[in-house]
């Protein structure tokens, strides 16, 4: 039984390496650091930094909720934080995410495994746009719910475990 927990565990971990390959060594911006307490946003923040110190990413700006756009400038992709509030149900984050799109059209942004929830279809279709509007946008869920969300957002949407795995 434990052989088993293990194995599982290691290759949920393991499925984070696609993570690293669409990474590679570019410059990177962690972006949306929780900066409250919450202890399932705690523990994927920190599996997230597990993640970057593992496979040695390298992250040269990391941000809350306010971002200096100048920092921002001087990386290749920026990294959103993964998690349970993509969606309407909490908007600062959603704005957050909506604005980065909007602003950095140039750059590579990747929202790391989150479940996506609208409280309505005309909300949805309106952030929708605004992120189908960028070209290199790559969206990962957690579960086949998000997943079909995910598919108005962007071509580039694929199941992840949550970094919260990176931990094991």
């Amino acid at each position: 039984m434990n052989n088993n927990w293990l194995s599982l565990m290691q290759s949920l971990k393991n499925k984070h390496s696609h993570l690293a390959t669409l990474i590679g060594s570019r410059k990177v911006a962690f972006i949306d650091i929780p900066m409250y307490f919450n202890v399932g946003d705690i523990l994927i923040y920190f599996g997230t930094e597990n993640f970057f110190k593992e496979y040695n990413i390298n992250v040269i700006y990391r941000a809350g909720q306010n971002i200096n756009n100048r920092k921002i400038k001087d990386v290749d992709v920026i990294v959103l934080q993964g998690g349970g509030n993509f969606g309407d149900l909490y908007p600062h984050h959603q704005k957050l995410r909506e604005y980065i799109l909007k602003t950095f059209m140039d750059k590579t942004i990747i929202c790391l495994p989150q479940t996506l929830h609208f409280s309505g279809a005309e909300q949805q279709a309106k952030s929708a746009k605004i992120f189908k509007a960028h070209s290199d946008f790559h969206l990962f869920v957690r579960d086949d719910a998000s997943l079909d969300i995910g598919k108005e957002f962007t071509e580039k949407v694929s199941l992840m475990p949550d970094m919260a795995h990176s931990l094991h």
